[in-house]
């Protein structure tokens, strides 16, 4: 029974991170948004390191039928992608802690060259340990990667988090205070759940370290949907006059301007055709020359253009 909970709270949890990670990407995808990239420094390797995990627990009696030479040469591979994903999560945690609690761009370069060196030093010192500890078997060595490796390693994000919480008072009322306290929140379980994932759950499927990158997940996605909704979510009543503004900074046609307010609309490409009596292709090419002018691709970006001539919106 407790191992069923435990595979069954280990699918929601692959399946949780994989999909507020498809969710960044297509968000990113659409908005080149340098906000969102910093968060998928995080959860891009958190979810190939939550891919293998998933395989090797889910998967085993798959990997059983494979011959011995083929399995020990999978293990090997997933091995180095498992302590290469490892370090970048960390690395980007880390990172992204430091660019909220110093975001002058010169102060943290000192923090992040330092964070670079211990990072890379533990990824060598971890394959180094591994494979010296494991030299006859490369699946034990991938099963002690995923299990002992995974809650260790846990344990360097304590150090920054206790560092960051330091600064949070500083940053109350600001934008960077909601950010701040969500990791937090997310990190400091840690204290409990990774003496209780090396004592009591070694043996399960799920750990309860995991839960923090689940907690990190759900912060990550809610805070990005309301980026996104503020920043790039067209509202056509409430940026009619942002974009007049707007217009006037840049050789924006007339023609121009009525075809920018009916994208904003969310009108197709037909349907402005039709409103303005011009074919479909004209509009086109009318689209084309805007994003041209605009230095954009697509229609969310042409929002966020506009809206960000307007004062910043809080988050």
């Amino acid at each position: 029974m407790i191992s069923f909970i435990s595979g069954l709270l280990l699918v929601f949890h692959f399946s949780l991170v994989f999909s507020i990670t498809f969710f960044c990407i297509v968000i990113y995808y659409r908005t080149r948004d340098s906000q969102i990239s910093r968060f998928l420094r995080i959860l891009i390797p958190l979810s190939l390191f939550t891919l293998i995990y998933f395989l090797y627990y889910q998967a085993s009696a798959e990997a059983a039928a494979l011959q011995p030479d083929t399995r020990e040469g999978l293990a090997l591979y997933l091995l180095i992608v498992t302590c290469i994903a490892l370090a970048a999560f960390i690395q980007g945690v880390v990172a992204f802690l430091v660019s909220l609690i110093v975001p002058d761009a010169e102060k943290k370069r000192i923090p992040l060259i330092i964070t670079n060196i211990l990072i890379m030093l533990f990824l060598l010192f971890s394959i180094y340990s591994l494979i010296l500890l494991n030299r006859e078997s490369w699946e034990a060595a991938l099963s002690a990667a995923l299990t002992e490796m995974f809650l260790y390693s846990s344990l360097l994000l304590l150090i920054p988090t206790i560092v960051a919480s330091i600064f949070l008072p500083r940053y109350r009322g600001k934008e960077n205070y909601r950010l701040l306290s969500s990791m937090l929140i997310a990190f400091y379980p840690m204290v409990l759940t990774l003496p209780a994932d090396l004592i009591l759950l070694r043996e399960l499927s799920f750990k309860l370290t995991l839960l923090t990158h689940t907690l990190l997940c759900g912060f990550f996605f809610f805070y990005i949907l309301r980026h996104y909704l503020v920043n790039y979510e067209a509202s056509p009543n409430s940026i009619q006059d942002a974009a007049a503004a707007y217009f006037s900074k840049h050789d924006i046609s007339s023609r121009e301007q009525e075809i920018v307010l009916k994208l904003i609309e969310g009108k197709t490409n037909r349907e402005i055709g039709d409103e303005l009596f011009i074919s479909p292709n004209t509009v086109k090419t009318h689209i084309r020359n805007i994003y041209k002018k605009l230095e954009i691709s697509n229609r969310v970006q042409l929002v966020h253009k506009i809206k960000i001539d307007q004062p910043p919106s809080r988050l």
